[in-house]
């Protein structure tokens, strides 16, 4: 991890823009190099644009589909290794950090701002019902699939190269529910048939998701211990040998990151992000902070 520095909000209207990109009604974007080199300016934007005044919390919803290649990605203290054949899905309040492109990669994103579009998953059930995507989540394709996935894509966007904001907002949501079916159902189907990961791999991952949710709330290992309905003294020992990181560790790094996140958004007096925090007193939020951090939220703010 690089390690939590200024964070920044994306803006839906920041994503990179050369005549790759196609714009929905300010609604959606699709961005690509299918059928092309990743050229240099191309690959120049894309680096300015992700490496940029990293970590970056994203304001809407990103499906990246890697068809060739490979994006390595952190996104709420998570690595995802974005394999060819792979789908990443980035919820709204997602934080990103340390991007890295490989060369040769061919990719196409389609960033969604307006929630009445974007990809709904929780007809699906099983493994894909909403409540998994409260998060960040990847997808492993099978090839064929993933050949149906850029038919999807690629109908999408002749649809609006030719009738742009004309198209009607039922045509685009219908293609992105295809595309999206594709990919959940797919993955679905990959997921059962895989080996059983071990119990202390699925006590990670609990945790992790439980934290990713609930930090704001809870800041008590013995909560989380309670939710997984383990001991806090072997949900630690779990945690530890697995991760490497205490659950206090990863507690107070959420907390912190989602407050970073908050304090340079500019959008919250530090009085009112405390609240939202869940802080008794603001001199509590203060301390926690600056133990973490060696500054006050308003000195970093000011940074």
């Amino acid at each position: 991890m690089r390690g939590l520095g200024n964070i920044h909000n994306i803006a839906f209207g920041m994503m990179p823009g050369t005549d790759t990109r196609i714009l929905y009604k300010n609604d959606i974007i699709l961005y690509d190099n299918i059928g092309r080199p990743l050229g240099e300016t191309m690959n120049d934007e894309v680096n300015a644009f992700i490496g940029a005044d990293m970590p970056k919390r994203i304001d809407f919803t990103v499906i990246v589909l890697c068809i060739r290649g490979g994006i390595e990605v952190e996104c709420n203290l998570r690595i995802h290794t974005v394999k060819a054949g792979s789908a990443l899905v980035l919820v709204p309040g997602t934080i990103a950090d340390n991007v890295i492109l490989e060369p040769e990669s061919e990719f196409a994103v389609l960033a969604v701002q307006n929630k009445d579009l974007a990809p709904d998953f929780s007809f699906y059930g099983g493994l894909f019902s909403a409540k998994n995507f409260s998060s960040t989540v990847q997808l492993d394709l099978q090839e064929d699939t993933v050949v149906m996935a850029v038919e999807s894509y690629l109908l999408l966007r002749k649809t609006l190269e030719k009738f742009g904001d004309a198209t009607p907002e039922v045509l685009v949501k219908a293609h992105i529910m295809v595309l999206s079916s594709i990919a959940a159902v797919d993955a679905e189907v990959s997921l059962r048939k895989k080996e059983k990961v071990s119990q202390r791999e699925m006590i990670l991952k609990e945790f992790l998701n439980q934290v990713e949710r609930r930090h704001r709330e809870h800041r008590d290992v013995a909560w989380y211990a309670q939710k997984t309905g383990l001991s806090p003294k072997y949900l630690a020992k779990v945690i530890m040998a697995e991760s490497g990181k205490r659950p206090t560790d990863w507690i107070r790094d959420y907390v912190i990151l989602d407050a970073k996140s908050l304090i340079k958004s500019g959008r919250q007096t530090i009085g009112e992000l405390c609240r939202t925090m869940n802080f008794n007193t603001q001199a509590q939020f203060n301390k926690y902070f600056k133990d973490a951090t060696g500054m006050t939220p308003l000195e970093y703010r000011k940074s």
